[in-house]
């Protein structure tokens, strides 16, 4: 099916790229520290997630999970990427064909709208849909 097709390719992201970049070891701390990388399907939605274990003494170990970017499930091979920022999920993104966490196009959009001459000039940065909101 095609969500077992997305899970494995997103597994296999976290895996090859995310846990080696950004989580090569648990460094416990006497605050809360990371410990996994995972993700799960929540509805039409993929949330990449990130484990974190406190180290503060009245809830030693204790864990939690802390959602960081997600696909949202459009059509067939055709997803919304979203992050975390701030208080809301924000729009980053369309990711249409087959999800290959090994293509060369998985990275950073070519076409930044806020980096854009004259962008917060013209009001752009305000419009639903058309960048970070």
């Amino acid at each position: 099916t095609e969500k077992a097709s997305v899970t494995a390719a997103c597994e296999q992201l976290i895996e090859a790229f995310l846990k080696p970049r950004f989580l090569p070891a648990i460094e416990p701390t006497e605050f809360n520290y990371p410990v996994d990388i995972l993700g799960k399907w929540h509805g039409a939605k993929y949330r990449f997630i990130q484990r974190y274990r406190s180290g503060f003494a009245d809830n030693l170990g204790e864990e939690f999970d802390a959602p960081f970017a997600r696909l949202d499930w459009i059509s067939r091979d055709r997803f919304d990427i979203r992050s975390r920022r701030g208080g809301g999920w924000n729009w980053v993104g369309v990711v249409s064909g087959s999800f290959n966490p090994n293509d060369s196009g998985v990275g950073a959009l070519e076409r930044r709208p806020r980096h854009d001459k004259g962008y917060h000039e013209r009001g752009d940065c305000g419009r639903r849909g058309f960048a970070f909101r």
